[in-house]
């Protein structure tokens, strides 16, 4: 899904301004199509071709809104839980309900003024439903301003998305930030990340693709989400990192035994015992640079992570990686 081609969306007066101009060039074209004969007959064609303009117009902005709006309960899992966590969900469908109803609205009331219209006994009763019908219509529209503007709050919103490819079989790295996370996409890849934006942190995902056997596979590195306890996230982190579970089909945790990162191994494996509890999915175990740590360090990590294949690397210095790459693939 190309949450970036969603069009702005406006006012109500914007909409009723397009639509109106519309109206008086449809009228301006009636009036020269129908010359000389009855006033009457002539405002009634000239005055039920503005309404008639109107309508469609108006039609058209508003089931295009629809239209262009992705469907939620149809998008990809990892989309759609983004979308429940960084929207008022719940909101957001009684907002596409009442821009439907504004649409039934303005045809109901289109229909209904140009047969009045049509049969009027009068000019000035021709000119009093025009009148009238303006003022019902933009009575509608005005009655749905909350439901577009939280539309266009969404729509700001899902533009941030990150575009990920929803149908690659995908691997997410996971780990406390200088533990090498980025540095093993790059090795993994042998390319510089792509750079994505979630819509409610500064943080952003890292990107990378390569293929194996014959197959293309998305890895992503995701900082700001998994780079601390699950627990100390409030709800819309953890949500936005459980939707991840949808799109992982397996999980490098990376640990780095030197303690140059800042973080100490105990550390380390509580965030990974976290992980490993709240996704289900199968782990693999990285343990970052290993060329430059002490064996005592490496050594006391493997009675912790019995439980998990386990890689010793060095991403800097692309050691390793290669054996990595092809057991999670495999």
């Amino acid at each position: 899904m190309n949450f970036q081609t969603l069009q702005k969306i406006e006012s109500p007066e914007f909409y009723l301004d397009i639509a109106i101009k519309r109206g008086k060039k449809e009228a301006e074209k009636a009036k020269l199509k129908v010359r000389g004969g009855d006033r009457l007959r002539k405002v009634a064609v000239v005055e039920s071709e503005r309404i008639k303009a109107v309508g469609r117009e108006l039609h058209g902005m508003l089931s295009g809104i629809i239209k262009n709006f992705p469907e939620v309960d149809k998008l990809q899992e990892f989309y759609r839980e983004l979308v429940k966590c960084t929207t008022d969900y719940d909101e957001l469908k009684r907002s596409f309900g009442a821009v439907i109803w504004a649409d039934r609205q303005a045809a109901k009331f289109m229909k209904l003024y140009y047969s009045r219209i049509r049969s009027s006994n009068d000019v000035k009763a021709a000119y009093s439903n025009k009148k009238s019908y303006y003022g019902r219509v933009s009575s509608a529209l005005k009655q749905v301003r909350k439901g577009l503007a939280c539309l266009e709050a969404a729509r700001k919103t899902m533009k941030r998305f990150p575009s990920v490819k929803t149908d690659l079989k995908t691997l997410v790295i996971a780990g406390f930030p200088n533990v090498g996370k980025t540095t093993l996409l790059k090795a993994m890849t042998g390319s510089e990340p792509k750079i994505a934006s979630y819509p409610f942190t500064t943080q952003r995902l890292m990107i990378g693709y390569f293929v194996r056997e014959g197959k293309k596979l998305q890895v992503i590195d995701t900082p700001g989400l998994l780079d601390r306890p699950l627990e100390k996230r409030n709800r819309i982190e953890l949500q936005a990192a459980l939707a991840l579970k949808h799109l992982a089909g397996k999980i490098i945790f990376v640990i780095d035994p030197t303690g140059s990162s800042g973080y100490d191994a105990e550390e380390q494996l509580k965030l990974l015992e976290g992980i490993n509890e709240r996704f289900g999915l199968g782990i693999v175990v990285a343990v970052n640079k290993a060329d430059i740590a002490e064996k005592e360090a490496v050594e006391s990590l493997m009675p912790r992570l019995k439980k998990f294949p386990v890689f010793e690397v060095s991403a800097e210095k692309n050691i390793g990686v290669e054996e990595l790459a092809k057991s999670v693939c495999d």
